[in-house]
């Protein structure tokens, strides 16, 4: 996502963030409709954080969902970090990262509860991914 191997410069691709945002939407719309799961929730407060509670399976489905929305928003991300730049055009998908994250870890809260979070976070690959799915 990030060009300018050549020249030394760093840019976001936000048309691959896009296209790649369209295809997990496409994802999501062809489950079926028993499987489809509420994606924007408000973060609860049982004890923590925590997100509505759902089935295992599906809510390891939604887990994945908002894990590729972290995937595909952390390039921006990291952009910011390195260089100290932040455009206005970028404050939507800045802010939705930071949701997401709370979102993801409200997710994992009650799942990491009954089993072993660095098992869980290795078999899903997040840990390649996102560092901080492990706070």
């Amino acid at each position: 996502m990030c060009a300018g191997l050549v020249d030394g410069s760093q840019e976001f691709d936000h048309d691959l963030a896009d296209e790649l945002r369209d295809v997990l939407e496409k994802w999501w719309v062809r489950l079926p409709q028993a499987w489809q799961f509420q994606r924007d929730f408000e973060i609860e407060d049982r004890d923590g954080p925590a997100a509505p509670v759902m089935e295992d399976c599906i809510s390891m489905l939604r887990a994945d969902y908002i894990g590729h929305q972290l995937v595909i928003d952390y390039p921006l991300i990291d952009i910011i970090m390195l260089t100290g730049k932040f455009a206005q055009m970028d404050e939507e998908r800045v802010a939705r990262f930071v949701v997401n994250n709370l979102r993801f870890i409200a997710l994992l809260s009650p799942m990491v509860s009954y089993q072993h979070p660095n098992l869980w976070s290795a078999a899903n690959a997040y840990i390649l991914f996102q560092p901080s799915c492990l706070i």
